[in-house]
Parts: C-alpha cells; structure tokens; sequence
C-alpha cells in the first residue's frame, strides 16, 4: 500500500472497487425509483427506469420480471382508456374492453370506476331505447285507432302498455284501450251485418239486403263500402240495374288507380255480387289490389298476397279474356309479373 512492487495493481483495484460501488448504488436507485413510478401508476416511467437497469445490470434480480409487469400494465392503461373514450361511442367495445382487463387484473386501478361508467352509461341506453320503442308503439297504434285497424291498435297499445314510463300515461293507454274494445265490438257488428247483406244478395234479396245495410249505416254512418252498395242498390231499384253495377265497377277500377287498395277490393268484390258482366277484368283489378296491400302493408304477412294470386290466375286462366292494352300500361311492373307469371 505504501509503494510496494504491487502498488500499482492495488490502486487500479480499489478504483474498480469504488467504480463498482458507485454503478451498484446507481442501479439500486434507479431501482427504487422504478418501484415507486409503479407504485403511483407510472408504469411508462416506472418502464423507462427498469430497462435502464437492465441495461446497466441485466443479471439485476427479477429485472425481466419487473418489465413484463410494467409492460403489462401500461397496455392494460392504453385499454382502459381507450374504453373510457369509447363508451358514450361503442358501449358494446367498451364494456368488452372492460371484460378483458377485469380478467387480467381484477383490481387494476381505474377499473372499478370504469365498471361504474359502463353501467350508468348501459342504464341510460337502455332508457332511452325503451322511450324510442314506447313512442313507436304508441305512435303506431294511435295510427291504428285512426285508421279503424282495432286489432292492430290493440296490439301495438298494449305493447306500448308495457313501456308507459308514468301512471298518467299508462292511464290515458287503458282508457284508449277500453273505447277499443267498445270499437272492436261495434265493428264486429257492422261486419256481421255488411256479410248478411252479402249474402242476401247471393241469395237474390236485395229489399233485405238494403234493410241490412241500412242498419250498417244506423251503427256506422261513415262506413263507404255500406253507403256505396246501398246507393248502387237504391238506384238499380229506380232503373235497369246494369248502369248502376258498371259505376260501381268504374268506382273500384278508380279507387285502384287512385291506390285506395282497400276501397278497390270491397267496391270490386261488391260488383261481382252484382253482376257478371266483367267478372274477369273484376277478378284481375282485386288481384292487382291485393297484391299492393301486402307490399304496402305494416304487418306483411303472405296471405294477402297468396289470395292477390289467386285472383290474377282466375283472371289469367278465363277463356277468351285479355287485359285491355290502355290498362296494362298504367299497371305497376310487379303485377305484371305476377300475373303473366300464372300463365299456364
């Protein structure tokens, strides 16, 4: 130590010696800096700082496990907030997002109050789809009401019934509800008698006929198939017939070009009861009818297009019959399908 032959060897050492020293004490802080980074949830911090360790120790204890950790949780951050931000955008990523981190770490900072808005945010969805779905309902069956579609109405309200958000509104729905079925019997009544009148005129009894819509009309003043067969009825009384049957034929074949379907139906089927005249240019025009009131119906179902079908074949496969060529021009594509499609 004092200038011997390995003086030399021995300062060299002890400045290695301190060098150690001071890069261990380097490493050590850079260390504890690390673990309190992650401790506050500066996992990239705490990143930076344990891959300079390794860089200045790798056989530093546990290093790699220490930069997994970090790197684990910096990408469960860049999830959660990415979550966050999607929530009020893509609840359905969101609340998988969430899922997803949960699974890694239940009790992942941050995660408890994501949870929380994901729920609130489900809550607050889910209202405002019942309100959307309430007002559809009610709006489609107070539609119904107005059109005199009873058991629609009834359908559609008691949906809505189910969706009311205040006793008052649930109220004003049952109230609605009971004149339904007052409407619902009534017009069961009315199509009781209007088929009664029907069948007496099969059966070749116009004076009762007219009796029975007479009291169509007593019950339901504004029924128009009612009043139109009774006017048809009254005036081929006071004349030869015929005339008055070829207007209400005219009245359908206008109410289908006008696209009262529902009027052109029960006008034309009221000419057939009349009179065989056009039975078969009838038949084509209710077909036509028909089939429009499935393509424009609410509620589609098949049966009116089926009996719209059938109505075209009859009039397709009636000897010597021919769609007139004024008329055939003014017919939609899709009825000319059909029809030229039961050919044969």
């Amino acid at each position: 130590g004092s200038g011997g032959r390995l003086s030399g060897d021995a300062g060299d050492l002890a400045q290695r010696i301190r060098t150690s020293q001071a890069a261990e004490q380097e490493v050590q802080a850079l260390a504890r800096q690390a673990e309190e980074a992650f401790r506050r949830g500066e996992w990239g911090a705490a990143l930076d700082k344990y891959n300079e360790v390794y860089r200045k120790k790798p056989a530093f204890p546990n290093i790699l496990e220490h930069i997994d950790r970090c790197k684990t949780n910096v990408a469960l951050a860049q999830q959660l907030n990415r979550a966050r931000g999607l929530v009020g955008t893509d609840l359905a990523k969101a609340e998988e997002l969430f899922e997803t981190i949960r699974q890694q770490s239940p009790a992942f900072p941050g995660l408890d109050a994501l949870g929380r808005q994901v729920a609130e945010e489900k809550k607050r969805k889910e209202a405002s789809d019942r309100v959307a779905m309430f007002n559809q309902y009610y709006q489609e069956g107070m539609r119904a009401v107005q059109e005199r579609s009873y058991d629609r109405a009834k359908r559609r309200l008691s949906d809505a019934l189910k969706l009311a958000d205040s006793p008052a509104r649930e109220k004003e729905i049952r109230d609605t509800l009971a004149g339904i079925e007052v409407g619902l019997q009534q017009s069961q009544r009315v199509n009781s008698l209007l088929a009664s009148a029907k069948q007496a005129l099969q059966d070749k009894k116009p004076d009762l006929a007219i009796q029975l819509l007479q009291q169509v009309l007593a019950a339901d003043p504004a029924n128009n198939e009612a009043k139109s067969l009774l006017g048809v009825l009254q005036a081929a009384g006071a004349g030869s017939g015929q005339a008055e049957y070829r207007q209400l034929l005219k009245k359908g074949v206008r109410d289908y070009f006008m696209g009262r379907y529902t009027d052109a139906v029960s006008t034309l089927n009221n000419y057939l009861l009349l009179s065989t005249e056009q039975t078969d240019l009838t038949r084509f025009f209710i077909g036509a009818a028909l089939v429009h009131q499935h393509y424009l119906s609410r509620e589609r179902t098949s049966k009116t297009l089926d009996e719209g079908r059938q109505y075209l074949r009859q009039a397709r496969e009636a000897q010597g019959f021919s769609l007139p060529e004024r008329f055939r021009r003014l017919i939609s594509p899709k009825v000319l399908q059909l029809y030229d499609a039961t050919a044969g």
